[in-house]
């Protein structure tokens, strides 16, 4: 049952439904359009100058992927009978607004906190959040250094096992977002990043 369903569960199920995850990042790239899981606004940072530029953001790398051994072993699984159609690594990691990441105060009130995630080399980046319960009315935007924004997450996407994956993230570095309103201050988002894929 989905209600009890575990991060671990969920990595499984990657390769069987990367296509039509792959179907919504074409769509993204060919027709500019926003595949978002609630409607909202553009990200908070998009909105006002005067917030450091995105390569001044703190940046977070995994260790690298050994492509060469993931072909290797893609290779050795072709001919097998339990074989399956592995399109990325994924990777565990251990990553929250409350140890990483940068924190800006906003001209309106209220705070935003972003991070970037890169894994040189990836064709796109998944993410995978082992607890996501944001609070309301703060909002969570996941998008890559183009702009290209894939996902808006509010408090009514929270699931019931709290948990989310994002959609795919063209190339190799995805940036979170988090706009934390004044009315939040004096708590934490109640997000933490678990694990990636790395899309190869």
């Amino acid at each position: 049952m989905e209600g009890h369903r575990t991060l671990h569960d969920v990595e499984r199920r990657i390769g069987q439904t990367f296509r039509a995850t792959l179907i919504a990042v074409s769509l993204v790239s060919g027709l500019g359009a926003v595949a978002r899981a609630q409607p909202c606004d553009d990200p908070i940072s998009f909105q006002f100058t005067g917030l450091r530029p995105l390569a001044e953001v703190d940046l977070r790398r995994p260790p690298p992927v050994n492509l060469s051994e993931l072909l290797r072993q893609d290779e050795q699984m072709a001919n097998s009978p339990f074989r399956h159609h592995r399109v990325g690594a994924t990777l565990k990691t251990d990553l929250a607004p409350q140890t990483v990441g940068t924190w800006e105060n906003l001209p309106i009130g209220g705070r935003v906190w972003r991070l970037r995630i890169q894994t040189p080399g990836a064709l796109w980046v998944m993410l995978g959040m082992g607890t996501f319960r944001l609070q309301r009315p703060a909002q969570c935007w996941v998008y890559n250094e183009q702009r290209v924004v894939v996902a808006c997450f509010t408090a009514d996407s929270v699931r019931p096992h709290g948990q989310r994956w994002t959609f795919a993230v063209p190339g190799d570095t995805a940036v979170v977002e988090i706009h934390w309103p004044p009315e939040l201050a004096g708590q934490m988002p109640n997000v933490h990043l678990g694990a990636f894929v790395h899309g190869y």
